[in-house]
């Protein structure tokens, strides 16, 4: 009978950690992804034709009089490859289980 009791509290103490972990931990809002990438259309637009005007993608927004917007994940990030090609990147794998890119060789990706 002890031996049950015992087993019947462990389970108990292992069911209450599991619902507190559950309801305490925030979970990160899911992602819109198309509203993400509706969102960086104009910025992907400004590369376009920033690489059409000069043949090459710009060293940096800033340099190139390009603003990226502000989203709920963060302001979009820009990268230069060494190859000439770049890419946009919004999200965080640690806070929001999620990275939206656009490369400018390979187009959308998601991971997460």
């Amino acid at each position: 009978m002890a031996k049950f009791l015992t087993l019947l509290l462990l389970a108990l103490l292992l069911i209450s950690v599991a619902v507190f972990c559950y309801v305490g931990c925030e979970q990160a809002p899911a992602p819109d992804v198309q509203a993400l990438k509706d969102q960086a259309g104009p910025l992907v637009e400004a590369l376009t034709r920033y690489r059409q005007s000069n043949n090459a993608y710009p060293q940096s927004l800033a340099s190139a009089g390009i603003e990226a917007p502000n989203t709920q994940f963060g302001q979009w990030s820009y990268y230069l490859h060494e190859d000439g090609g770049c890419e946009i990147a919004v999200g965080n794998y640690n806070e929001d289980n999620f990275v939206l890119f656009w490369n400018s060789s390979t187009g959308w990706h998601v991971d997460g």
